[in-house]
C-alpha cells in the first residue's frame, strides 16, 4: 500500500470519527433543549411581582358543584403545552441540524404565553415565559462548547 493509500485512509477515519462525534452533538443537543424547553413551561410562572402576579395558582373547578382548587406552578394547566415540545434531528452528508419546540402541534395560547399578552378579561399583562427563546439561546452556547471540545479532540 502506497503511503497516499495510507494517509487517504488514515484521513477519511478521521473524518469519520468526527462526523460520528458531531451527530452525537446535534442529537445531544435537541435532547438537552427539549428537556429544558419543559423545564421552563414547568417552573416559569404566568406573570412577574411587577406586573403583581404569581409562581404558583390555583385551578379552580367543579366537583359535584362544589368548587375546588388545585395549586399549580409554572404554566402547566392540562399538560398539552408542555408535552408538545418535540425535537427532531436531521443528519445529513453536509448538514446536521437538531431542533426542538413546538414542532407538530402548535396552538394559539402557545405564543401568547411564550411572548407575553394583556389579559382583556382581568385587565392584566401576563408575562412571557420565553421557554423557547431562552432555551435556544443556552442550547446554542452548548453547542458552541461543545463542537468547540470535539473539534479539539481532532
Amino acid at each position: 500500500m502506497a503511503n497516499n493509500e495510507k494517509m487517504d485512509l488514515w484521513f477519511a477515519a478521521k473524518v469519520k470519527r468526527l462526523n460520528d462525534r458531531m451527530a452525537g452533538i446535534v442529537e445531544q443537543v435537541a435532547e438537552e433543549g427539549q428537556g429544558l424547553m419543559q423545564e421552563y413551561i414547568e417552573t416559569r410562572g404566568t406573570a412577574t411581582a411587577e406586573y403583581g402576579g404569581r409562581e404558583s395558582w390555583s385551578r379552580t373547578y367543579h366537583h359535584k358543584g362544589i368548587p375546588k382548587g388545585r395549586p399549580t406552578t409554572g404554566r402547566i394547566w392540562s399538560g398539552d403545552m408542555r408535552a408538545d415540545v418535540k425535537q427532531n434531528v436531521v443528519l445529513g452528508d453536509d448538514v446536521m441540524i437538531a431542533s426542538f419546540g413546538w414542532l407538530d402541534n402548535v396552538e394559539k395560547y402557545y405564543k401568547w404565553q411564550e411572548e407575553g399578552f394583556n389579559h382583556v378579561f382581568i385587565g392584566e399583562h401576563i408575562a412571557g415565559m420565553f421557554a423557547m427563546s431562552d432555551a435556544a439561546e443556552v442550547m446554542k452556547e452548548r453547542a458552541h462548547t461543545l463542537l468547540k471540545v470535539a473539534i479539539r479532540e481532532f
